[in-house]
């Protein structure tokens, strides 16, 4: 634990690795030991829980990767099963497959019935690794429709979604 900085997130991650990879802890150990990435990139001083980060996501198949980066578009502080759904374009079978996948794999936690979030660094990790304009439409498509069909629901009168962190 002292390699990872006793930091609770990397432990997990570390276990999830393990269950899932049936590696041995000398393995995983190795691994991160040769890692050249630092989570300086993230405004901390210990290396390994990006690192942790790193191991899990590169342990996916090609579309929970891209699913999971496409989270990256949510700027609130959890999300719909729906909204990613409709954002990936993906069946409501496959969506649930995929977010299981990343449940097990300690990238993605269940807020409440039908919501996710992602921890402040896996978020940050996610950011740093993918292009969200990409994902604005289908965003904006969904939210339209969400907010047509739920307009009697809402009375309030809500804030512009601030997009311009995503113009550079």
């Amino acid at each position: 634990s002292n390699k990872v900085g006793d930091l609770p997130l990397a432990l997990h991650l570390y276990a999830k690795q393990l269950i899932a990879t049936k590696q041995t802890p000398k393995v995983l150990l190795q691994y991160i030991e040769k890692s050249k990435t630092t989570l300086h990139e993230l405004s901390y001083e210990d290396k390994n829980l990006y690192v942790s980060i790193d191991i899990s996501f590169q342990s996916l198949d090609t579309k929970t990767k891209n699913v999971f980066l496409s989270l990256a578009i949510f700027a609130g502080g959890d999300f719909s099963f729906e909204a990613i759904k409709a954002i990936n374009k993906i069946n409501t079978n496959e969506t649930f497959l995929i977010l299981r996948k990343l449940i097990n794999a300690s990238l993605l936690e269940q807020s409440t019935k039908d919501r996710y979030r992602l921890h402040p660094l896996i978020k940050h990790y996610i950011e740093k690794n993918t292009d969200v304009t990409k994902y604005i439409i289908p965003a904006a498509e969904y939210y339209a429709i969400f907010m047509e069909r739920n307009k009697r629901k809402h009375t309030k009168s809500y804030s512009r979604t601030n997009l311009s962190r995503w113009n550079s």
